[in-house]
């Protein structure tokens, strides 16, 4: 959700000493040639040498792809300087690779020595996986004890660790009150989890480190070695600075990691952040078990139709520590700020709003000190108006000019606007959509977008002048291949790390130079061969995409998954995969199509003898406005009848035996799967659920409202999704599991339907896991889940 990506490839250059020259980019295509539906796998004709099962899925590395932007995010990062970091048993490495990343380490340095940190801080090394490097690379903050705040945020001891000095502390012990300026700090950390803190994040000028702790945003002055509270007003299921609540780590991520609710200014003498007010939220609670008595874990969490919290946004200014709110005027009619950044110019931000119904999309420019707004960017629907990962790509023009993403034509299209709002041209279009934008090269007058332009479940990346007039395929000899292209840029678009793959061979990393003559290749960084050859041995099927026609001239795709050799005359168990919720994609030529356990499960499954399917249903991106908000205020319903059209069509084929058909799915995908099962025309057999939706009265206003509306002027649209109305039409096999301390979706869900598919007398199979949440990571839970599903299919399949 970048407009521009980091800087993360300057470090390739210096040790990468073969140069192969790639072809000058040829000028793009009236079509990109598309070689086939069906990508053929790796190893397709050769006997299997070794066969897939349950503990290979969860307990052998060989079936797991290197991602090599996994570097940017945890344990190692890549960072631009030529070098790598890596946190390590005894300290903290930094080294120098030879041609790839896979090879030998050269130039290898201990920076941070693991006992020199406990004999500064008391705290032992445990091998932290996290830490956050300064920009000058100096200085260094180790995340110890992490746990969890919400479902991905998090909490921890924060060392922080001067390199030059050799010398650390933990970063805000000991806390507890204080007034906003100069607070004592009592650096004896004594291990409490209400000590913890989060969002550590170094100002662009590293001369400081902010933070937030018990709800407040703080920073530490390392010239000055004092601590600063900025807010104090911050207080447990009250107000939160700085960091989200749990509804917008949830839903709107702002594309970062940290989910940080701060940003420092680029000359780093002015934070913005946002405020929540909590107070008027109710709780939900989820019970904890272990102890002789249980004990109960409580937050916030607005729900369809409810209060949520009231967002403010306000700006800090470091020399005069002064906060100014950020007014509105009533009639701006702001609910939610779903992004904030900082533009081009030091001395304003941009904070982009949404109405509570979703459809008033607006951006305004705040100037620094002033704090006064502009509105710049407008956008208004009779339905949702956005995806939230929209955003301004402003040129070097003295802000007078930005480029945006916009559906107003019926796809998304990039156009070129006045700051006063003015459109002034479309720049890229088609009966296509863009994707996202990476950013802009502005010495060559050049934006470059991801784009599904040759096919909805492919992805290519272009960049296109600012005119409009010329535009050119990137990399054409890899991307004409079809398939699933992203990209990672440096700042100045000279280098390219382009990440390509389909759905059925993982990903390679191509390293590329960009010159004004086209993109030349240095090397390959890692085209993961040993996973292909580890397909190979085991004998994987191709998964294939299809188009199956449905009323009228609309089409929707799906894979399929078949045994190697089909028997003649034999017919085969059909199980289908589902998510089908809004904004996600299941069938895609990339690797893996689907998440990596159902995938490497579905290849077990074949192996056994069954055909595994999925099929993108009406509400799925990639194609028009149109076919992608067709479920509004509606859905499961047009979701329900395109999974039915596509079992029948797949009942019809003469391999398939169409009195042995079932479905199962995540999330929404439970929902979806219970949905199609609790009908009295369902051609499938058997319906696996987990975390389902059961009531989307139960779920969080932002999600539900953005694609049903409210529950007090959509009743009935509310009632047709529920599930609880439907359990009388249960007939076939139904199984049910979830996780008592799902926070995304509640066990609430289960539970009401539990107690409605009883009161209808109806049997099923319920698996709970006790404390796990939404994706029930810890211990053995998944591994357990898949063993039982498996089992499930075998009894009744």
């Amino acid at each position: 959700m970048l407009s521009k990506q980091s800087t993360v490839l300057t470090f390739l250059m210096p040790f990468l000493l073969v140069s192969l020259h790639a072809a000058e980019s040829a000028w793009i295509r009236q079509t990109i040639q598309n070689n086939s539906d069906n990508v053929a796998s790796v190893g397709a004709d050769t006997v299997p040498e070794k066969v897939i099962d349950i503990d290979s899925i969860f307990y052998s590395s060989s079936f797991r792809e290197r991602k090599i932007v996994d570097f940017l995010h945890v344990g190692t990062k890549i960072i631009p300087d030529k070098y790598l970091y890596e946190i390590r048993k005894d300290g903290f490495y930094r080294y120098m690779p030879s041609m790839s990343l896979s090879q030998k380490k050269v130039d290898e340095q201990l920076l941070v020595s693991a006992d020199r940190v406990k004999s500064c801080t008391k705290i032992a090394w445990r091998q932290p996986k996290e830490y956050i490097l300064s920009s000058d690379k100096t200085k260094v903050v180790f995340m110890f004890d992490i746990e969890r705040i919400y479902r991905f945020s998090i909490r921890y001891y924060a060392v922080l660790w001067d390199m030059e000095k050799d010398s650390g502390f933990v970063l805000g012990s000991g806390i507890s009150t204080g007034i906003r300026g100069k607070i004592t700090v009592n650096n004896n950390i004594t291990g409490r989890s209400e000590e913890k803190i989060s969002n550590v994040k170094f100002s662009p000028d590293n001369k400081k480190v902010s933070y937030i702790f018990n709800n407040n945003l703080y920073y530490y002055d390392l010239d000055e070695e004092k601590h600063v509270a900025v807010t104090l007003n911050g207080k447990k299921e009250g107000v939160i600075n700085g960091r989200f609540d749990w509804v917008y780590e949830e839903e709107f991520q702002y594309g970062n990691r940290d989910y940080n609710a701060y940003i420092w200014s680029p000359n780093s003498t002015s934070i913005a952040f946002l405020s929540f007010d909590e107070s008027n939220v109710r709780e939900v609670f989820t019970e904890i078990w272990g102890g002789i008595y249980t004990s109960i874990n409580s937050y916030k969490y607005p729900k369809a139709g409810f209060a949520a919290s009231k967002v403010s946004v306000n700006l800090y200014n470091l020399n005069d520590t002064l906060i100014f709110p950020i007014i509105f005027r009533k009639n701006d009619n702001v609910e939610y700020v779903f992004n904030f950044e900082w533009s081009n110019d030091p001395d304003e931000f941009l904070v982009y709003t949404l109405n509570r119904e979703q459809t008033d999309f607006k951006v305004y420019a705040v100037a620094v000190p002033s704090s006064f707004s502009r509105l710049i960017y407008s956008e208004k629907e009779a339905d949702y108006s956005v995806t939230y990962n929209k955003k301004l790509i402003f040129l070097n023009d003295s802000q007078q000019h930005y480029f945006v993403i916009s559906d107003r034509s019926g796809y998304n299209h990039i156009y070129l606007y006045n700051t006063d709002g003015t459109p002034l041209k479309v720049i890229e279009g088609g009966r296509h959509n863009v994707e996202k934008i990476y950013g802009i090269d502005g010495k060559r007058k050049r934006i470059y977008y991801q784009a599904s332009y040759s096919k909805p479940y492919n992805r290519e990346i272009f960049w296109v002048d600012f005119s409009g007039d010329t535009q050119k395929l990137v990399a054409p000899e890899v991307q004409e291949r079809g398939g699933w292209n992203d990209a990672y840029f440096n700042e100045d678009f000279t280098e390219m790390l382009l990440i390509h793959s389909t759905i059925n061979t993982p990903s390679t990393y191509y390293y590329y130079t960009i010159s004004d003559t086209g993109e030349f290749l240095i090397n390959i960084v890692e085209d993961n061969e040993r996973l292909k050859q580890t397909h190979a041995e085991y004998g994987f099927v191709d998964v294939n995409i299809s188009t199956l026609k449905i009323r009228g001239n609309d089409s929707l795709y799906y894979f399929i998954m078949k045994p190697r050799e089909l028997e003649k005359g034999k017919k085969y168990p059909l199980l289908v995969y589902t998510y089908g919720g809004p904004a996600i994609q299941s069938v895609r030529n990339g690797y893996p199509t689907i998440e990596e356990s159902a995938y490497l499960w579905s290849q077990y499954l074949v192996s056994k003898g069954y055909i595994v399917a999925c099929i993108d249903k009406r509400g799925s991106p990639g194609r028009s406005r149109d076919f992608a908000k067709c479920t509004y205020k509606r859905l499961g319903q047009l979701e329900m009848e395109d999974e039915f059209t596509a079992a029948r069509f797949w009942a019809s084929l003469p391999y398939i035996d169409s009195s042995r058909i079932g479905i199962w799915g995540w999330s929404y995908g439970g929902y979806l799967a219970s949905l199609c099962l609790f009908n009295d025309s369902t051609p499938f057999k058997l319906a696996m659920a987990m975390a389902p939706i059961s009531d989307w009265r139960f779920y969080d206003n932002i999600y539900a409202e953005h694609y049903m509306g409210f529950p007090q002027t959509n009743e009935d649209g509310y009632n047709r999704a529920s599930l609880l109305n439907k359990t009388s039409k249960l007939k076939g096999k139904y199984f049910l599991a979830h996780g008592t301390n799902d926070d995304n979706v509640h066990f609430q869900h289960t539970m009401e339907l539990v107690a409605s598919l009883q009161k209808e007398g109806k049997f099923f199979d319920l698996l709970v896991f006790p404390n796990q949440n939404h994706y029930l990571r810890g211990g053995n839970s998944e591994e357990l889940l898949y063993r039982k599903m498996t089992d499930f299919l075998i009894k009744n399949l």
